[in-house]
């Protein structure tokens, strides 16, 4: 059923590029939406399709059991110095979603990833995905 809404909305949006919760997430909701996400994305399906891309969700990619499956290993970062705080602003319309700081869905622990994230390229603040696909036309 799942597997099938994701199907009509491909073939309706024919999207160029995805984002995806990373599989691996402790929430089993994400892994389902990116296992049928990915059967809907076949490339036969959608031949405009360049680029897929997954990404890590504070509290759930990190805390997942650590095994090769389900890792979380970035190679691709986007340099967002000078969106940052308009990224933390929109967080804060997500009340129930965020924490006190130490958790790690505060708005701290957010700023302090992207300035983590950011150091592995030499800028102030980046957000980070895992490449699944990429076509080159």
């Amino acid at each position: 059923e799942i597997n099938a809404k994701f199907h009509e909305i491909v073939i309706e949006v024919q999207p160029e590029i995805v984002f995806l919760p990373h599989k691996g997430d402790m929430n089993f909701d994400h892994a389902e939406t990116t296992y049928a996400a990915m059967v809907a994305l076949r490339p036969f399906n959608v031949p405009n399709l360049r680029e897929i891309l997954v990404y890590e969700t504070l509290s759930e990619t990190e805390w997942n059991t650590p095994t090769m499956d389900n890792a979380f290993m970035p190679n691709v970062y986007v340099d967002i110095s000078g969106t940052i705080e308009r990224k933390l602003k929109a967080m804060e319309c997500y009340g129930s979603q965020l924490k006190e700081y130490p958790h790690p869905r505060s708005l701290e622990a957010i700023r302090a990833l992207s300035m983590v994230r950011g150091t592995t390229i030499c800028v102030e603040h980046a957000e980070s995905f895992m490449l699944i696909r990429l076509i080159k036309r």
